[in-house]
């Protein structure tokens, strides 16, 4: 849950700096964070953990898993389109940061 709340913690911020210029044109920003040096997405990832550890916690119940696997089918493609996103917006978008969601596999 601690990787959940810290990365939506940082992505709050970077709205919260980009609102306190007085204007109100978008500017966007590339998330600076620990969590988000090999991922784009750390708190889908947190998320999907969460969901994880509860199917285990409930001894691989299958509403546990239905919510797991509802979840991360959910969160992956988003993950992955936020993860373009940011590759086509950024052309200094950095190179460490190869994986939308799972550090070293997606």
């Amino acid at each position: 849950m601690t990787i959940n709340i810290t990365a939506d913690g940082v992505l709050r911020n970077l709205r919260r700096q980009r609102n306190s210029g007085g204007n109100n044109q978008k500017t966007y920003y590339i998330p600076q964070h620990p969590l988000f040096t090999y991922i784009s997405c750390p708190n889908f990832f947190g998320e999907i953990l969460e969901w994880f550890g509860f199917a285990i916690a409930s001894k691989f119940s299958l509403p546990a898993m239905a919510f797991f696997i509802y979840t991360s089918s959910n969160l992956v493609p988003r993950a992955i389109a936020h993860h373009e996103w940011y590759k086509q917006k950024f052309k200094d978008y950095p190179l460490e940061r190869k994986w939308a969601v799972i550090p070293f596999v997606v």
